[in-house]
C-alpha cells in the first residue's frame, strides 16, 4: 500500500514539473512574439503615425493605421453624420442608417423663413423662434398689396404696390383719376386717361394752346372771348353769345340769319 502511495506521489510531482516547464516555455514564446525592441512596444499597442494620428503595432512591429469602423458600413458613415437627400436636401444619418431631413425647427418640420399657415388660415413665415408669424407686403399697414383699406378721408380703397391706400372712387386709382379725365404725362405734357389706365398725350392743332382750330378761347391780353383760327391765334368775336361777329351768318330757328349790331340773329 505504501508503495502505491509513493508511486502516485512520484507521478504527481513529475506532472507538476512538466506543467511548470510548459508554462515557462509558453511565457518565453509570448514575450518573444509580442515585444518589439526597436520601438519598445508590444504588438497590439497604440502608436503614433508619421502624420500624427494614432495607429496600432502590427505583427511586424510596424505602426499601421487603425482600421476604420463605421456605424453604417454599407454607406461608410456614422450615426449623426450629415448627408444629402436626393443630392439636394440636407439631412442627418439616423440610428437606422437612413438619411432623414434636418430642420431648423424639427417640431414644425420646417426651416426658418419657410411659409406656414396660422390657425385661422392666414399665411405666415417661420421665425427664428420657430413660430409661425404673420407676413405682410406692407408691414407698416399690416396688409398685403391688393387688400382693402380705408383712406385718410374715410373712403374705401385698396393697398397699391407702393403700400399706399388708394380709394376705389377712380377708374384708375394708380393715376388718381377716371377714364377720359385729364392727366399729366411722364414728360409733363397734358394728357388724357385711356381705357388701359395710361396717361396718353393729347395732340392738338395748336399744342401751345392745347386747343384745336375752331375751339373757343380767351385772348391772352384782354381776356376777350374768341375762337382759335387756322393760325392758332385766339381771335375775339363781337358777339360771344352767338359765337360770331356782326354781319356773320347765324342760326335763326333753323333758318339762316345775320348777326346785327345789337348781337341779335335776325
Amino acid at each position: 500500500m505504501k508503495k502505491i502511495k509513493n508511486f502516485h506521489l512520484t507521478i504527481l510531482m513529475i506532472g507538476t514539473l512538466l506543467l511548470l516547464h510548459a508554462c515557462k516555455d509558453f511565457d518565453e514564446v509570448v514575450i518573444t512574439l509580442q515585444y518589439c525592441e526597436t520601438i519598445e512596444l508590444n504588438v497590439g499597442d497604440t502608436c503614433i503615425l508619421t502624420d500624427g494620428t494614432i495607429g496600432i503595432v502590427d505583427q511586424n512591429c510596424a505602426c499601421e493605421m487603425l482600421p476604420i469602423v463605421y456605424d453604417c458600413p454599407s454607406i461608410t458613415t456614422n450615426i449623426g453624420d450629415t448627408c444629402l437627400i436626393n443630392m439636394s436636401w440636407p439631412g442627418t444619418i439616423n440610428e437606422n442608417c437612413e438619411c432623414e431631413p434636418t430642420y431648423d425647427c424639427p417640431n414644425m418640420t420646417a426651416n426658418v423663413g419657410d411659409s406656414c399657415v396660422l390657425g385661422f388660415g392666414w399665411t405666415g413665415f417661420v421665425s427664428t423662434n420657430c413660430e409661425c408669424e404673420l407676413s405682410f407686403d406692407c408691414p407698416n399697414m399690416s396688409a398685403n398689396i391688393g387688400d382693402d383699406c380705408t383712406t385718410g378721408y374715410g373712403w374705401p380703397g385698396f393697398v397699391n404696390s407702393n403700400c399706399e391706400c388708394l380709394d376705389y372712387m377712380y377708374d384708375c386709382p394708380s393715376l388718381g383719376g377716371n377714364i377720359g379725365e385729364l392727366c399729366v404725362t411722364d414728360i409733363i405734357q397734358c394728357g388724357i386717361i385711356d381705357v388701359n389706365c395710361e396717361c396718353g398725350a393729347i395732340f392738338h392743332d395748336c399744342p401751345d394752346l392745347l386747343l384745336d382750330i375752331g375751339d373757343s378761347c380767351y385772348t391772352p391780353d384782354t381776356g376777350e372771348f374768341g375762337f382759335v383760327d387756322e393760325y392758332c391765334v385766339c381771335i375775339p368775336v363781337d358777339c360771344p353769345l352767338l359765337y360770331g361777329n356782326i354781319g356773320d351768318p347765324c342760326d335763326l330757328n333753323g333758318d339762316i340769319g345775320t348777326i346785327n349790331t345789337n348781337c341779335e340773329c335776325i
